[in-house]
């Protein structure tokens, strides 16, 4: 076994197929906050993985068309989240916790507008909310 390593250092590195087409991405962004992405056959995003400026993970997963339709992230202090968007790229269901663990899950109409929110309270309570269209609480039950 040898003690000889072999380090290649560079500002990025593409992965591209036998045809010379994109494929994958490791590399930094603007800032120097590092990623990987992966590309499809047809040349188009399907997968990224990236921290942010603040050193916070994500990924995100695009359709065919090359669009965000999941997105999973970390913050810097610990508080996970999930983002689902459809097709026009309106977020339709987000899940969290917040920063004490409790969770939420809040679901959107095709126009962004808040229709359901569903949270367990610091005290171990559910409570479920109903909004309007334009965004009032039209009921609450906890």
């Amino acid at each position: 076994m040898s003690d000889r390593k072999n380090i290649v250092t560079a500002d990025e590195f593409r992965l591209v197929d036998e045809k010379g087409k994109l494929r994958g991405v490791f590399g930094l962004r603007e800032g120097g906050a590092p990623f990987m992405g992966f590309y499809g056959k047809d040349g188009k995003r399907r997968a990224i993985f990236a921290l942010r400026e603040d050193g916070s993970p994500g990924v995100g997963l695009y359709d065919g068309r090359g669009r965000e339709r999941a997105k999973l992230a970390l913050e810097d202090h610990g508080v996970p989240s999930a983002r689902l968007t459809d097709a026009k790229g309106s977020t339709r269901v987000e899940l969290s916790l917040d920063d004490s663990g409790d969770p939420a899950l809040i679901m959107y109409d095709k126009d962004g507008a808040k229709l359901l929110q569903v949270v367990i309270t610091g005290d171990q309570r559910a409570a479920l909310s109903f909004f309007s269209k334009d965004g009032k609480l039209k009921a609450h039950m906890a």
